[in-house]
């Protein structure tokens, strides 16, 4: 059914002020879509991307996934859905340096309430999908830039997560390694996944279905 906002707000108060870091905004995201968000440093992207993955809170407004309102549903509910609805890809990886490829891609597992019967084939599985089945053993620090970007992938993937929400996933990456993160996001879509990513590099955004823009938290 995909994700609907109406009317998103999100207000910070700091010691000093209160600020609106988005204001009503209304976002559809249909189901199998691959969607960039855009926008200069500061509009509100990652914001609206932690809301949509249930990381942050709004302060007004409606957020309905796949029919089901946020707002009804218990704190240990988000959690679960956080977990096994949504993968997350960072543009820093987010990953254990001092612990192996597998290790990390593990983890959800390890922080969820899954049985753990076939844990390591769906590590290996992931992991021979993305090409990085060899460095299962190898220690996360001494990967190059793409290789942890994979792993990354690969952990996002464990849940078998219906949305995966991208990060500036390609901030750290050369262009060729670009180019190959952009492929196996596409060919993740094509699986039915449904792809989300906050993005400043127009190249990203235009492998993209849509766009859709944010300016001063306001999508324009």
């Amino acid at each position: 059914m995909g994700i609907v906002m109406k009317n998103i707000g999100k207000e910070v108060v700091s010691s000093h002020e209160k600020k609106w870091i988005l204001e009503n905004v209304d976002v559809k995201i249909k189901e199998g879509e691959m969607v960039a968000i855009i926008g200069k440093s500061g509009a509100g992207k990652s914001t609206l991307l932690h809301i949509i993955g249930a990381v942050d809170k709004k302060t007004t407004g409606e957020y309905y996934i796949d029919g089901q309102n946020i707002d009804k549903l218990k704190d240990s509910k988000i959690a679960k859905l956080r977990n096994q609805t949504f993968g997350y890809i960072m543009q820093d990886f987010g990953l254990l340096n001092e612990d192996t490829v597998y290790e990390n891609i593990i983890l959800p597992y390890l922080l969820g309430s899954q049985s753990r019967k076939n844990i390591k084939e769906k590590a290996y599985e992931n992991m021979e999908m993305l090409g990085i089945k060899k460095l299962a053993s190898q220690k996360v620090e001494k990967l190059s830039g793409g290789e942890k970007q994979r792993t990354a992938i690969a952990r996002a993937l464990m849940m078998d997560p219906k949305y995966i929400l991208a990060d500036e996933p390609t901030g750290a990456l050369d262009s060729k390694n670009t180019q190959q993160v952009m492929k196996i996001l596409r060919d993740l879509q094509k699986l039915g996944k449904t792809i989300i990513i906050v993005t400043h590099d127009m190249d990203v955004a235009n492998c993209c279905d849509r766009k859709i823009c944010i300016l001063d938290g306001h999508v324009v």
